[in-house]
């Protein structure tokens, strides 16, 4: 089974990190997939994919976030490509 869509940077998920895997991994899910939301939280993103093989990441702006943020479509190709588990 697959979470394709979580987002692992939000409270209270970010803190217990650790514990989310966990209890994933023994309700059968091998894969988690975390989404970004703002240009500012992507870090956060690319920090918690390297804490488990199991999650991947995407790159995005969501609709409520697009007033404060414009961002060039090659700029998200960039980020895109700066590493290979951030896969949308």
């Amino acid at each position: 089974m697959i979470d394709s869509h979580c987002h692992l940077d939000y409270e209270p998920l970010v803190n217990n990190l650790n514990e989310v895997i966990s209890r994933s991994k023994a309700a059968g899910i091998k894969k988690l997939l975390t989404i970004c939301t703002t240009d500012e939280g992507f870090h956060n993103i690319l920090n918690i994919i390297n804490k488990d093989d199991m999650i991947f990441g995407t790159y995005g702006i969501h609709p409520h976030e697009t007033n404060n943020c414009n961002i060039e479509k090659d700029t998200i190709v960039k980020k895109i490509l700066t590493n290979k588990k951030i896969i949308g």
